[in-house]
């Protein structure tokens, strides 16, 4: 029922990028379950954000292209929160800095 409402080329990358990155997201996480040996759980909140658009473009409570960005932009920004927090989680684990070097002691001769 989305794709019918995918008529003006404005709505179309928004839509591609919620898609796009709720995939990447439940893919990364599913990817660092297994490596961590973690059950996996399904993010809730994008599938929330993704189901929120899809009854926008039935009940047309707000204008679909508004409600297309707005969810796209929030859905990118938690993805970033999301990649950020992993690399910090995983950086203060192994006790390494992600992209900086850290400063050598001095060794005594």
């Amino acid at each position: 029922m989305l794709f019918l409402c995918l008529k003006t080329p404005i709505v179309a990358p928004a839509v591609n990028a919620i898609f796009g990155i709720i995939y990447a997201q439940q893919s990364t996480k599913l990817i660092i379950d297994h490596m961590s040996k973690e059950p996996f759980s399904v993010l809730l909140w994008p599938l929330i954000a993704m189901a929120i658009v899809c009854l926008n473009s039935l009940l047309n409570v707000v204008h679909f292209e508004v409600s297309c960005w707005v969810v796209a932009v929030f859905v990118v920004t938690g993805y970033l929160a999301y990649i950020v927090h992993n690399i910090n989680e995983i950086c203060r684990y192994l006790g390494i800095n992600c992209l900086t070097l850290k400063h050598l002691e001095a060794v005594p001769k």
